[in-house]
Order: structure tokens, then C-alpha cells, then sequence
């Protein structure tokens, strides 16, 4: 059979087809294309079920549908809940940053090859209560990443509400909390043990110290501040700086106002008041404004107790009272005597409970030694006891004398009394012999 060509007529009617066709699917074409902003030479793609990738005015979306934009330059989105939203998977053998986040020239975060964090900063705000959210943010210790906060296992929690809390590990000899300046020198030392410092300082030879020292044993060292630091403090009549200072918060009277100076100049009416201080040398003072109790008695500005019952306290106004226990030696109240360095240290005066008074000097009443008579009484006693002590001694002496001639008696006597016996012997023979 013979084949026949298309005539002119026959392409003409084809082409006229092909182009009504064409015509008809174009707002088809036009619709599926819509918001994709598809270049011809974009390397991204879409699929029709999912529009799993799309690139519409520069941006990237993933898990994007076709018809809404990205909202960011990469926009992640996923509708699965049991796979993760966006993995990020490595070589194991990688040495460099796993991920790194760069502003310009300069990296504003990264994480290393380690898993380490590293940011030029960090600023976490928590939401409002009412709106839910997280509570805490919670570091772990090695090997371990979830968990609740009440676990054993954590290391730092920062809470919603402002509060931080530090665990340090057991085996670890580090500090959990230290403040530094810049200079590497340490500000503030809190250390596993419960021990707690402030601040470093030279004191005696040089010797670096803690200005504030809390020990694990609980007991506290301060080293003050020297005079210089202090400023002026060569004024003060007590004439050093203040290691401990307690002040009242309400400046109630001025004329207790603290300190006055040695020229007689001292601030009134400042709304400070300090009610007590200990000075590095030494020294306490207490500026009491307990001022008086029911009973009408001052109050006390120092007080020494047995539990709950004073035993001995110096009130506001001055006076001294001494209630000392029953068990207390020699029943005194007040023993007054040398110092322990000298080579008699005898006491020189008491006062016991009773009463009773002992003073081995003089005792004056308005300039006139009130003792004089006793004390002549007493020289005249005690020249009477020397003398006797005296006649005593001679009469021991005459009396060792009599004992040596009474015994120079007895022996006379038994000498008498042989003889005697002798004589009386020979006398019965003789008479034997004449009868």
C-alpha cells in the first residue's frame, strides 16, 4: 500500500488542534504553579503530595506545602511526632565544629566535635506562669541528659522563678561556685565542704588571707581592713578599724549616735546608729540602747547567763551587777588581785556573796584611810605575837635545859638505888652469918 504525506491542509488542521489543546490546559499549568516562584535555573524541587521542598522569593521550606511561604530562610516543619523535627547527623571521626553559627566574620554559636556549647551570649526568658512551659533549665552530669529535675543526677538547674542551684561532683576537688575578676584573683569561694570566703589580703608577713572566712567547722575569721584603707579611722578614740560592725536600723535618739571623735565632733541625726563593733585590734564596744525594763532597771548592755538565769551583767546606764551561783569557789562575787606575771600573784581584795569584804591594803573614804586604828591595832598585835614568839622560844630553850638535868637526876637515882640494893644484900648475908 502506498503511504500518503500530510498534505498543507492536514498540518494546518494538526497544528490547529495542538494549539486549542495547549489553550485549554494553560490555566491548569498557571494554577499548579501559583506561589512557587520556581526559577528555571533553581536546582529545588517539589512534589505534589507533600510539597516536601519549596522555594518561593529566596526562602527554603521543608515539610512547607506548596501554597504558604516559609516564614524564615529555612523553615522546618513537621507533622510526624515520633521522629525528630530537624537531625543533623555527622562522621564520627569529625575534629571540627558540628555546628556553627556565624554573624559577618565572628561565630556567635557552636557546638564542637565534643558536643561542648559555645556562645558570645545567653539569654533565656521563661514564660508566664499562667501560659505554661518550661520550668527549669537543667544540665546533667556525663552520660546522663533526661530525667526529671528531682533526680541524682543533675548539676545545675536554673529555675522560672530566678533560683540557682549547683551541685558539685563527689570526686571532683573544684569549688561549685566562683567569682573571679579579671585579674584571676578570687572574689567569692563557695567549696564542696561548706567552707565559704570573701575577697583576698596580705596580712602579717605578707601571707595571702581571706578577708572573710567561714569554715566547714563553722567557725568565722575576718581580717579587717587597715586604718588607711579604712580612711581617718586615726581620729577614733578607739583608734582602729572595724572588723565586725552591727548597726540599728532606726536612728531613735542622736545622742547616742555613733562614734564621737576626740575633737568632740560627731554626726547627729544621720539615720545610723551602731550598736556594737568589734575593732581588729581587739577591742569590743557596745552603744546598747536597751533602755529600761519593766521593773524600772536599766537594761542590759552586757550579760553573762546559766542558761536562762543572768549571773552577772553591766546595765545601759553603768552599773555592775554580780549574782554568781551557789557552787561558786570561796563564795566570792569579786576577786580582785596581781597580775599572773608577777612572781606573787596573791589576790589583794574580795567581796563574797554575804557581803563580807576583804582588802589587804589600805581602804580610803574621801581622801582619809578609813583603817587607820585597825591597822595600828593590828602592828600592836602583831609586835605582842613577835615578842611572845620570842618568850616561846626561850622557854623551849629552859625547857630542853630541864630535860637534861632531870635526866642526870635519873641516872643519879638508879645509881642510888644499885647501891642501895648492894648494901641492903650485904647486910642480910652478915646478919645470916652471926645468928
Amino acid at each position: 500500500m502506498k503511504k500518503k504525506a500530510f498534505s498543507i491542509a492536514e498540518a494546518l488542521i494538526s497544528l490547529a488542534i495542538i494549539g486549542i489543546a495547549m489553550g485549554a490546559a494553560a490555566p491548569l499549568i498557571s494554577k499548579s504553579l501559583k506561589g512557587t516562584s520556581v526559577e528555571a535555573s533553581s536546582k529545588w524541587f517539589f512534589t505534589r503530595n507533600a510539597a516536601n521542598i519549596t522555594r518561593p522569593a529566596g526562602n527554603v521550606g521543608i515539610g512547607v506545602s506548596m501554597n504558604a511561604d516559609p516564614t524564615a530562610k529555612l523553615d522546618v516543619k513537621s507533622s510526624t511526632s515520633n521522629i525528630p523535627g530537624l537531625k543533623l547527623t555527622v562522621p564520627s571521626g569529625i575534629t571540627t565544629n558540628i555546628l556553627e553559627i556565624n554573624k559577618a566574620l565572628q561565630s556567635v554559636f557552636s557546638i564542637n566535635n565534643l558536643g561542648l556549647t559555645k556562645t558570645k551570649g545567653l539569654e533565656i526568658n521563661y514564660p508566664d506562669q499562667s501560659r505554661g512551659g518550661i520550668n527549669y533549665l537543667t544540665t546533667w552530669k556525663e552520660g546522663y541528659t533526661t530525667g526529671a529535675a528531682t533526680a541524682t543526677n543533675w548539676r545545675h538547674i536554673l529555675t522560672r522563678d530566678g533560683g540557682l542551684y549547683v551541685r558539685n561532683a563527689n570526686d571532683s576537688t573544684n569549688a561549685p561556685l566562683v567569682v573571679q575578676n579579671d585579674d584571676n584573683e578570687n572574689l567569692l569561694i563557695l567549696r564542696k565542704d561548706g567552707s565559704f570566703s570573701v575577697g583576698q589580703r596580705e596580712v602579717g608577713a605578707g601571707l595571702n588571707s581571706y578577708k572573710m572566712f567561714l569554715t566547714a567547722r563553722g567557725s568565722l575569721n575576718i581580717v579587717a581592713p587597715t586604718r588607711e584603707e579604712a580612711g581617718g579611722d586615726d581620729l577614733e578614740i578607739r583608734n582602729d578599724t572595724r572588723a565586725l560592725s552591727i548597726r540599728y536600723p532606726q536612728d531613735s535618739d542622736a545622742s547616742i549616735d555613733c562614734c564621737k571623735r576626740i575633737d568632740g565632733t560627731h554626726t547627729i541625726g544621720d539615720g545610723v546608729t551602731e550598736t556594737a563593733f568589734f575593732n581588729s585590734n581587739g577591742s569590743l564596744y557596745i552603744n546598747s540602747i536597751n533602755m529600761r525594763s519593766e521593773n524600772d532597771w536599766a537594761g542590759h548592755a552586757i550579760e553573762v547567763r546559766t542558761g536562762v538565769t543572768p549571773r552577772a551583767w553591766i546595765n545601759t546606764d553603768g552599773q555592775l551587777v554580780l549574782r554568781p551561783k551557789s557552787t561558786a569557789k570561796g563564795d566570792y562575787a569579786l576577786i580582785i588581785g596581781k597580775s599572773q606575771e608577777e612572781e606573787n600573784n596573791s589576790t589583794n581584795a574580795w567581796i563574797k556573796k554575804d557581803g563580807t569584804a576583804w582588802f589587804k591594803g589600805n581602804v580610803s573614804v574621801d581622801g582619809t584611810i578609813a583603817n587607820a586604828d585597825l591597822d595600828t591595832k593590828l602592828a600592836k598585835v602583831n609586835k605582842e605575837l613577835t615578842e611572845t614568839k620570842e618568850v616561846i622560844a626561850l622557854l623551849k630553850q629552859q625547857n630542853e635545859l630541864m630535860q637534861e638535868k632531870i635526866v642526870a637526876l635519873e641516872t643519879t637515882l638508879a645509881a642510888f638505888q644499885v647501891q642501895n640494893h648492894i648494901a641492903k644484900n650485904s647486910e642480910n648475908k652478915l646478919l645470916g652469918i652471926l645468928k
